[in-house]
């Protein structure tokens, strides 16, 4: 399990994790089962990420967390 917060560096897989990881950092994440906004969350629950990539993805998705929190 990784946990990641908004504003962090992450590699994340595209297509439904099937391609190779790419970075991206991360803008918003919201919980998939009440719909509100948090700050953090963890790949063993369901989160829908907003990527500064133009992409969005489920926390499943986050392969690694690169650094701490960003200036976002």
């Amino acid at each position: 399990m990784l946990t990641f917060q908004l504003g962090d560096n992450v590699l994340w897989s595209h297509a439904w994790g099937r391609h190779e990881p790419r970075k991206a950092a991360i803008l918003s994440i919201e919980s998939a089962s009440t719909g509100e906004e948090v700050t953090e969350g963890e790949t063993t629950e369901e989160y829908l990420v907003t990527l500064d990539n133009g992409h969005w993805a489920y926390g499943w998705q986050i392969t690694e967390v690169l650094n701490e929190a960003s200036a976002y």
